[in-house]
């Protein structure tokens, strides 16, 4: 096997942060505000959808400012409408035409009667099968149904704050710590896939339980390094003329695994 990481115009390939559309094309474009960049870019979009998706925008950022002013009890309100205008803007400029944010419902409810003692393995909210939350889910491909979640499985699932919660409430951590995330070729198959390396501390059988079942040990390494990588392949033949197609496969592959493969800003 002909086994190299991936490269394009001399420039090795990691995993990039968008979940859809992911464009290897681009250039990188650094910047201290992600506010001001993402606003920069509706500006310039055309037609009402983009108005629409710029004012979405404006208000999450205005929310974002609020709370940073705001005492920590008093933040959870005006992050939750930072969070929702954030996706509303991402709706209007990205999500399906027929939805109409005039009268949109934010998808997500709960009875607070059922809340006892603050407990919340007892707290319950309900993802219904309309709103923000439902069509930002189908956005993403991920399960859009009415389902009833406990308080307890929503954070303890939530990546951001899981080391934290797991410390907390003494159970076992979901989440694997991973570096060196890149696409690998074998330019004899013709076909890559992602690979990663695990933190030594969790290369061990009790935390590799979690792992999703598509991910599997690389057998050729012996640097002692535990190495893993995606089963599912794609196709990279560079004799082939069609560069777009491949960049189109790559990026349709990068969607399948970003799920499994999580970001948390330090």
């Amino acid at each position: 096997m002909a086994i190299k990481p991936l490269e394009i115009n001399s420039k090795r390939l990691n995993l990039m942060k968008s979940v859809t559309g992911a464009d290897y094309n681009a250039k990188t474009v650094l910047t201290n505000s992600a506010w001001e960049y993402v606003e920069l870019w509706l500006r310039r979009q055309s037609g009402e959808r983009a108005r629409d998706a710029l004012f979405f925008w404006q208000q999450s950022h205005n929310f974002f400012d609020a709370s940073e002013c705001l005492p920590i009890e008093s933040r959870p309100l005006t992050s939750y409408y930072c969070c929702l205008n954030a996706a509303k803007a991402l709706l209007a400029i990205n999500g399906p035409a027929e939805i109409n944010f005039d009268n949109i419902a934010h998808g997500i409810s709960s009875d607070r009667r059922q809340w006892s003692n603050n407990n919340i393995s007892n707290a319950e909210v309900v993802f219904n099968g309309s709103g923000v939350l439902f069509e930002l889910s189908k956005y993403f491909n991920e399960e859009a149904v009415k389902k009833t979640y406990t308080i307890y499985d929503l954070l303890y699932n939530t990546p951001c704050v899981h080391r934290a919660f797991s410390i907390t409430f003494g159970c076992a951590e979901l989440f694997i710590p991973i570096r060196d995330i890149g696409f690998i070729i074998d330019s004899d198959a013709k076909k890559g896939w992602v690979q990663f390396q695990v933190d030594g501390r969790y290369a061990n059988g009790n935390s590799l339980r979690y792992a999703p079942s598509r991910f599997e040990k690389v057998a050729f390494n012996n640097d002692g390094r535990y190495l893993m990588r995606c089963k599912k392949r794609f196709d990279w033949d560079i004799h082939n003329p069609d560069k777009k197609g491949r960049l189109e496969k790559l990026s349709k592959y990068h969607g399948s695994v970003r799920k499994d493969l999580l970001q948390i800003p330090g």
